[in-house]
C-alpha cells in the first residue's frame, strides 16, 4: 500500500528519530488508518519513526504517526502548548516551557494526540531554531518534514499528530483530530461551529467548559471550547470520550446545523 511512497529520511539519528514525509496524500478512513498504524507499529524498523503525510479527506491536514506515544509528544507537546495552551498556561507565550518543566512533562505524559494550526507551528518551529530552543526531535521535525510542508502550503495547513499505541483507539483519536483540522481549515465548519456553541443554554457551556478545565484544557478562548465540543460530539465512539453526557442531546442538533448550511463533517469510518 505504501510502496509507491517516497520517503524523504534525512537528518542524523543522534538528533531523534528518522522523520519521513510521503510525497503523496494518503486515506485515513478507518481501514486505510489501521493498516498503516499497524505496518509501523509491528515493523521493527519503522517503530521509533515518524512518519507524516497530507490526508485526502481534508486537504491541508498533515497527519504524523508513530508508534510510540513518548516520541510523538516529544515532536509535538510544546508545539501544542504555545498553539492552544492548558488550564494553567496561556496560549501563545513565548519563550516555550522547558522540555523538564512541569507542564510540558504533564503534556509528554498525558497527550494522545494533537492538533496544531500552521501560522503557530510555523512560527513555533522556525523562531525556536532561530533562538536555538528546539529539543532534539523538534529539530528533526523542523528539518525533515515541517519545511517541506511550508514548502508546500505556506500557513495553510494544520499539523496532527497521532500515536498508534496510545492508551486510547488510534482510529478514535484520529477522528478527532481530523475535525479540528476541518475546523481550522474550513470556514463555514468553523462558523457553524461557532453559532452551534453560542446557541447553547448557559448551563450547557458552564458544563462544557467545567469538564475541559478538568482536563487541563484552556477554555478562555470561546473558539477553542467550540473547536472541542464539535470534535468530541462527532468524533469515533464519542459516547465514551469527554462530552458522553453530551451527545445525545447535543450531536444530531449538530449534525442538522452542518446538513442545513451544506457542510459535510469528515467522519473516518
Amino acid at each position: 500500500m505504501f510502496g509507491k511512497f517516497i520517503l524523504s529520511l534525512i537528518g542524523p539519528l543522534a538528533l531523534g528519530p528518522e522523520m519521513a514525509l510521503f510525497d503523496e496524500p494518503i486515506s485515513i478512513r478507518e481501514n486505510s488508518f489501521l493498516s498503516w498504524a499497524m505496518a509501523v507499529c509491528e515493523t521493527p524498523e519503522r517503530a521509533q519513526r515518524v512518519e507524516c503525510a497530507e490526508t485526502l479527506e481534508v486537504p491541508g491536514a498533515y497527519v504524523c504517526l508513530t508508534c510510540d506515544t513518548e516520541t510523538m509528544n516529544l515532536v509535538f507537546a510544546r508545539a501544542t502548548l504555545y498553539s492552544e495552551g492548558d488550564s494553567h498556561y496561556s496560549p501563545l507565550r513565548w519563550p516555550p516551557p522547558a522540555l523538564t518543566s512541569e507542564v510540558v512533562l504533564q503534556k509528554r505524559k498525558h497527550a494522545c494526540g494533537h492538533d496544531i494550526p500552521g501560522r503557530h507551528a510555523n512560527h513555533f518551529f522556525m523562531r525556536g531554531e532561530q533562538e536555538r530552543r528546539l529539543g532534539p526531535h523538534e529539530e528533526v521535525f523542523e528539518s525533515d518534514v515541517l519545511s517541506k510542508i511550508r514548502a508546500r502550503s505556506g500557513d495553510d495547513f494544520v499539523l496532527l499528530g497521532v500515536s498508534g499505541n496510545s492508551d486510547l483507539y488510534p482510529v478514535d483519536v484520529m477522528g478527532h483530530e481530523l475535525l479540528h483540522a476541518q475546523f481550522f481549515l474550513d470556514d463555514r465548519f468553523r462558523q457553524v461551529s461557532l453559532e452551534f456553541y453560542r446557541s447553547l443554554p448557559h448551563t450547557t457551556k458552564r458544563g462544557v467548559s467545567r469538564i475541559l478545565t478538568k482536563h487541563q484544557y484552556h477554555v478562555g478562548d470561546e473558539s477553542h471550547v467550540a473547536n472541542e465540543l464539535v470534535a468530541y460530539l462527532l468524533q469515533p465512539a464519542a459516547e465514551s470520550y469527554l462530552m458522553g453526557r453530551y451527545v445525545d442531546r447535543c450531536a444530531s442538533l449538530l449534525l442538522k446545523r452542518f446538513s442545513d448550511a451544506g457542510v459535510v463533517p469528515v467522519q473516518i469510518y
